[in-house]
This record gives C-alpha cells, structure tokens and sequence, in this order.
C-alpha cells in the first residue's frame, strides 16, 4: 500500500510518498480503497509542528481526516455496507450521517484527539463502518 507520511515536522517538502503496512480492519469495519483524500486548512499547521502542543505526532505520520472511496472488505458485523459500496468518511471520528445519540456525542467530541490513529493520505484505510456514510448520488467520478 502506498501512504504520503511525513517523518519530521516541516514544509510541503517534508511529505514522503512511500510504501506503509496495509490497515487490518476491525470486526466491525471495513476496509476502504481510497479514491480521494481532502486537505483542509489544519493539515499543514500540524504538518509545520504549530499545533504540537494539541496533537503531537508520531513518526512516520500519515496526515488527513477525510476520504472517499469504495468498500473494498466489510468485517462480518457490519450489515449497512457492502464490497463495493461508495462511501464518504471522516477517518477521525463518525461522519454527520453516522453520528451517536446526542447523549454519547459530548463524551465523544472529548476523545476526539485519540482517534486521530487513523489518517487519509493512503491508498486504503480501515475504520470503523459507522465512521462511513454512503456517498451522495450527486458526486460523480472524476478523474483530476
């Protein structure tokens, strides 16, 4: 599997495209075929060491919070995914469509830090299914 990591806080430079060990999925997960990844304003304050103190890095780190792709193994206690479904995840928590009931939701927002295992910038990712939605019908295939 490939993965953009970095092994050292710094500039764009400081990004690696490079072999990483493939994700094994949970029981409750699936492993996603990333065709996407979003980068978002935060990625390259943490990438510069600016947000250290908050979110300290260990190396090699692979950045990134959001992906979309296909289904590519579901673990067999998933039932509301299939191999082959698109989908949309955030990788650091449970996407809006996904979400606990609100009692559950404070609890979760203050581990929000210690999901911050699971990064985007790879070629597969595994998570856990409730962290997925499905993609919207309205987000085509392009090829950039």
């Amino acid at each position: 599997m490939k993965a953009i990591r970095i092994h050292d806080y710094g500039d764009a430079d400081a990004l690696v495209y490079e072999d990483a060990p493939i994700p094994e999925p949970p029981p409750d997960g699936v492993l996603i075929k990333v065709h996407a990844a979003g980068v978002n304003p935060v990625d390259w304050k943490i990438r510069k060491g600016l947000m250290r103190a908050m979110r300290p890095l260990q190396f090699p780190a692979i950045m990134g919070s959001d992906i979309a792709g296909t289904v590519a193994l579901a673990g067999p206690l998933v039932t509301r995914l299939k191999e082959g479904d698109r989908v949309i995840a955030r990788v650091d928590g449970p996407t809006r469509n996904s979400r606990p009931p609100r009692p559950m939701r404070s609890r979760l927002r203050h581990q929000a830090f210690r999901w911050r295992t699971r990064p985007a910038y790879r070629s597969q990712q595994a998570l856990p299914g409730r962290f997925c939605s499905m993609r919207p019908m309205s987000m085509r295939d392009r090829k950039c």
